[in-house]
């Protein structure tokens, strides 16, 4: 958002890795007003950050506005995993399945689900 020429409120969006990193990335950065998680590893999780849960845990006390997007054939996150994951990540979320698309391919719902969930985010209209 936009105000004077300045910024006013950082969206954090990752992708795969980089969700997870966002997830952290927000709870200690200055101005951020929501992030988004597209296709998390969650079965990987462990192994990526060695055992550490503190990229999880910050999502699960994110009070901040959430996009949580997983391909129902993602081979990096099962189904029962993400179900787990968005069930413990608290309000206000939008959970958003895109039907057999697998880690490398969400493409068919990401365009409007990002586009749709940024505008919410900001309280403005159409992007």
């Amino acid at each position: 958002r936009h105000g004077a020429g300045l910024v006013e409120g950082i969206l954090v969006v990752g992708y795969s890795y980089g969700s997870l990193v966002a997830m952290r990335a927000t709870a200690e950065l200055p101005g951020a007003i929501g992030w988004a998680a597209l296709n998390p590893p969650l079965d990987y999780g462990r192994a990526l950050f060695l055992g550490s849960g503190a990229h999880l845990a910050a999502a699960r006390a994110s009070a901040l506005p959430k996009l949580l997007v997983h391909g129902t054939d993602d081979q990096f996150c099962s189904d029962a995993a993400f179900d787990r994951f968005a069930a413990e990540v608290p309000e206000p979320k939008v959970v958003v399945l895109d039907e057999g698309a697998p880690h490398f391919d969400i493409r068919r719902s990401l365009p409007g689900a990002l586009r749709r969930w940024v505008a919410e985010t900001l309280g403005g209209g159409d992007l």
